[in-house]
């Protein structure tokens, strides 16, 4: 509602664009990918992109690209992604901001890896170091240091846990919480692969716990999706389905396609873990437990809501260990 009423207020033009007008297209962007709705973020991004083009400010139109790119992206936009990026990464050079050219490039970076094109993605992060060198240290060092962390356990190469653990100094120096919890999470990865088991369930709450406390859902979901990495790499499938399935969820309830197929895939995975199993069987409510709050999160009428809960009360109320609250 926030996010409509921002856009209305922009498009009452009693005086001609202006910054204000910029600005409230920018809220109501913000407004709308909190609330759940990133298609509708990306068409008022684009459109307060534009209107800092007509008004001649460059610095709010590039901000906005570069959030723009990122949204795309999760929204399995790749193609449209991949040049708004890009665009956002040429201008930035040509108005000499190396900040947000970096930002830009390691964008383009997220889209490669999340294709698994990882030797693209090493060299959009070169192209981004490139950008970054010559500037002090910032918060963008530790972001390019997280996903070169992050390409580093996708190779499962030699040196990961060492690019993991600089990328943790880096993000505990700039002070970048969410950073430092993802990049817990690789650390897990890394315990998980070099078989340090009694490790992982305490990394991985040191990941989880500040998130909760801050409620950062978006960067809680990513750490699970590594948790389940993790507990798949110690196979225990169990461990990792339920992980997988509270981001599958919550992905499903923000509109997030990119994170939403990941989960998937690590679902998938789990299950079929679980059905190479000594039992070769599965409790089926569990996977009908995930069903149902995935239906849930993605509904948004409350009386076809209320009637769903009401249904799925009553076919779950005999599954061993389930509970609808």
């Amino acid at each position: 509602e926030a996010s409509e009423r921002f856009a209305r207020t922009a498009n009452i033009d009693p005086v001609g664009v202006s910054r204000q007008h910029v600005h409230w297209l920018e809220q109501a962007a913000v407004c709308a990918q909190q609330g759940g709705d990133p298609s509708a973020a990306v068409v008022h991004w684009l459109a307060a992109a534009s209107l800092a083009g007509q008004v001649s400010d460059a610095s709010q139109e590039l901000p906005l690209l570069v959030s723009c790119a990122r949204v795309l992206g999760e929204l399995r936009r790749n193609d449209e992604a991949e040049s708004t990026a890009e665009i956002a990464c040429q201008r930035a050079q040509e108005t000499g901001r190396p900040n947000l050219a970096a930002a830009a490039a390691m964008i383009l970076a997220d889209l490669c890896m999340d294709q698994a094109e990882l030797e693209r993605a090493g060299v959009c992060l070169d192209r981004a170091e490139d950008l970054l060198d010559a500037t002090p240290l910032h918060r963008h060092h530790a972001r390019l240091a997280r996903r070169r962390a992050e390409l580093a356990v996708a190779q499962d190469a030699d040196d990961a846990e060492e690019v993991v653990q600089h990328a943790l100094a880096l993000a505990k120096r700039t002070e970048l919480n969410r950073d430092r919890c993802r990049v817990l999470a690789l650390q897990a990865i890394c315990d998980a692969r070099a078989g340090r088991e009694a490790r992982i369930a305490p990394t991985l709450e040191s990941a989880m716990e500040p998130l909760r406390e801050q409620g950062s859902s978006a960067a809680l979901a990513e750490v699970r999706l590594s948790a389940a990495r993790a507990w798949l790499a110690v196979d225990k499938p169990e461990l990792a389905q339920a992980a997988a399935a509270r981001s599958l969820v919550w992905a499903e309830e923000s509109g997030r396609v990119a994170l939403r197929l990941q989960a998937e895939a690590l679902c998938d995975r789990a299950r079929a873990m679980l059905e190479r199993g000594p039992s070769g069987a599965i409790d089926r409510t569990i996977d009908r437990l995930l069903d149902v709050s995935i239906a849930l999160a993605s509904e948004r009428d409350l009386d076809i809501l209320l009637a769903r809960i009401n249904g799925a009360a009553l076919e779950l109320l005999a599954g061993d260990r389930a509970f609808v609250l």
